[in-house]
């Protein structure tokens, strides 16, 4: 809309319908008030409606006049509507998909064998038809206080430990390391003792720092060179890579 296409551009571009693209633009729309530039809004004879509005897409995204505007807007913005949408969705998949009566059939049932000591999966299999929904989901209710009975009442519960979310290699990253382990540079080396190895590295300091030393480092001539990064980035490595291999170009052709 800032481009000032129609809204049937939109709907070619985005394969939507018509009507879905004026709905869309209906619910995430702004109000914007006239500004109190001389107390113009004060005046309550002037009419501060615009005719514009009254016309798709019934928004001042395109408007040339629309920084100096004097008179009511309503004005689109995508990321807000983005971030209202994934609110909506997060707030939809929270909440108890139990009703009152089954609340109380699980107290009325399970509470007194809870209070026994019995584990969950001897409620699981003696009383499928009051605990008809996934383990998970017992657990969930649990933890949110949902039963008369807690994750206290669980020893194995209170027990675990929350699991920590390690970061997963991708598929990509992990065939890149095939051959490139540092076993397989200890072997080639010892096979091949003749080489000019370089070898780089980066040291750290504070966590919360984000620049770093890049060391680059020849074994054969015991010499190192090293770079200040102002992020721990492959694109940081890149270009301080590029000015490497241009003055080392530079020298070879001076000498």
């Amino acid at each position: 809309m800032n481009a000032r296409k129609s809204i049937n551009q939109i709907s070619i571009e985005l394969n939507r319908s018509h009507s879905t693209i004026l709905r869309e633009i209906d619910r995430n729309k702004v109000y914007y008030k006239p500004s109190n530039w001389n107390n113009c809004y004060n005046d309550k004879t002037k009419d501060y409606s615009c005719n514009k509005l009254s016309k798709p897409p019934h928004v001042c995204n395109g408007c040339k006049s629309r920084s100096g505007c004097r008179k009511e807007r309503f004005t689109y913005y995508a990321r807000k509507a983005n971030d209202s949408y994934k609110e909506l969705i997060s707030s939809c998949r929270q909440g108890i998909s139990l009703s009152e009566e089954e609340i109380f059939n699980i107290n009325n049932v399970i509470y007194p064998l809870v209070k026994k000591g019995q584990t969950t999966n001897h409620l699981y299999i003696n009383h499928p038809e009051v605990l008809n929904f996934s383990k998970v989901s017992f657990y969930n209710y649990i933890n949110a206080g949902v039963f008369e009975f807690g994750p206290l009442d669980f020893p194995r519960i209170v027990k675990h430990k929350k699991r920590k979310n390690k970061k997963r290699r991708t598929r990509k990253e992990r065939e890149i390391r095939v051959g490139r382990t540092y076993d397989d540079f200890i072997e080639y080396t010892s096979k091949n003792a003749d080489l000019n190895i370089v070898e780089m590295d980066t040291v750290e300091g504070l966590k919360s720092d984000s620049k770093c030393i890049l060391t680059i480092f020849w074994r054969k001539s015991n010499f190192r060179l090293m770079f200040l990064l102002e992020k721990q980035t492959t694109e940081e490595v890149t270009k301080i890579k590029k000015i490497f291999i241009t003055e080392n170009y530079k020298y070879q052709t001076d000498k």
